[in-house]
């Protein structure tokens, strides 16, 4: 059991960090004006649309 809890840890550091690194990436699109952002609701508009 622990050694299952210390590879979660692991595994979950990991993704913390993809995470962090992706949330920069897309706040640096969004500073450079790359990347427009949009409301949610404008972007649950648009998903319903796709799956409509």
């Amino acid at each position: 059991q622990l050694a299952e809890r210390l590879v979660e840890s692991l595994e979950n550091d990991t993704i913390q960090k993809l995470w962090i690194v992706e949330a920069k990436k897309r706040r640096d699109e969004v500073r450079s004006g790359r990347v427009k952002p949009i409301s949610g609701d404008e972007a649950l508009e648009q998903v319903r649309k796709l799956i409509a």
